[in-house]
């Protein structure tokens, strides 16, 4: 009984060894599980700042393709062409203008003179006063 009661006390030392060891690694799994938490934390900010950090770039890269030279260049290719259409159609509304005086000045150089009525009459009575 004696040998019973010292093996039963050496197995109890050895769970309760175990237990502790169990314990003391609960411990550390809770330590390290709780660090790696906040390291998670910790990354999906850093995430969530290049995220919006990539989205502020793609923003100002489209900007800097509208301000780019071949943005610059497309600008300018339209407000030349739009300039020629302007000047184009003013030439072309002087060239009607200048068709239509011309048209104006041969239909007065086609018709007859006319002398003026009041003038031939003063000239009949002249010749009959005379």
């Amino acid at each position: 009984m004696k040998y019973l009661s010292l093996l039963s006390l050496i197995v109890s030392m050895l769970l309760a060894a175990a237990c502790y060891q169990l314990w003391q690694q609960s411990q550390q799994l809770a330590s390290q599980m709780q660090s790696i938490q906040s390291h998670n934390e910790e990354l999906l900010a850093e995430l969530k700042a290049n995220q919006d950090e990539m989205s502020f770039m793609r923003e100002k890269l489209l900007e800097f393709e509208k301000h780019s030279l071949k943005g610059i260049a497309d600008q300018a290719n339209d407000a030349f062409l739009e300039g020629w259409e302007s000047l184009i159609g003013i030439v072309g509304k002087e060239i009607d203008q200048a068709r239509q005086n011309l048209e104006q000045q041969r239909r007065k150089q086609a018709e007859p003179a006319k002398p003026p009525a009041d003038q031939g009459s003063k000239n009949d009575s002249s010749a009959t006063e005379t």
